[in-house]
């Protein structure tokens, strides 16, 4: 067994005869959980493709002007995906945020039942 391993028995040992000075509660395992996880990887994904047709834009915009020809088409649809880059990532902020959230509130829940669990073994009911 490793040290790790021994290290997680003891404290899940630890937890069974009462003692939460340090607790390791389980993520919920919640569908909305799962889902705003998807939608945050789409979202990374997305904005993977977005700083590549930035880097397109650039490209294009630097050969354009070393031509002298007219930029501003090409400025037009760069801002266009400037917009797209702040669209997503607020979209990343709020599923961070949202999950942040969920998770606290599953932590904080846990915490709660197993205050009670102890207060119900203490007063022996």
């Amino acid at each position: 067994m490793t040290a790790a391993t021994k290290h997680l028995h003891k404290r899940v040992l630890n937890l069974e005869i009462g003692d939460d000075e340090d607790p390791i509660f389980p993520a919920p395992n919640a569908p909305e959980l799962a889902e705003l996880h998807q939608q945050f990887m789409d979202s990374l994904g997305n904005e993977g493709d977005l700083m590549r047709r930035r880097g397109e834009f650039i490209r294009e915009w630097a050969e354009a002007h070393e031509k002298g020809d007219d930029l501003a088409d090409i400025e037009r649809r760069w801002s266009s995906v400037e917009a797209e880059i702040s669209q997503n990532r607020a979209s990343l902020e709020e599923c961070g945020n949202r999950s942040a959230t969920m998770l606290s509130e599953s932590l904080t829940k846990q915490r709660r039942e197993l205050t009670a669990a102890k207060a119900a073994r203490m007063h022996g009911l």
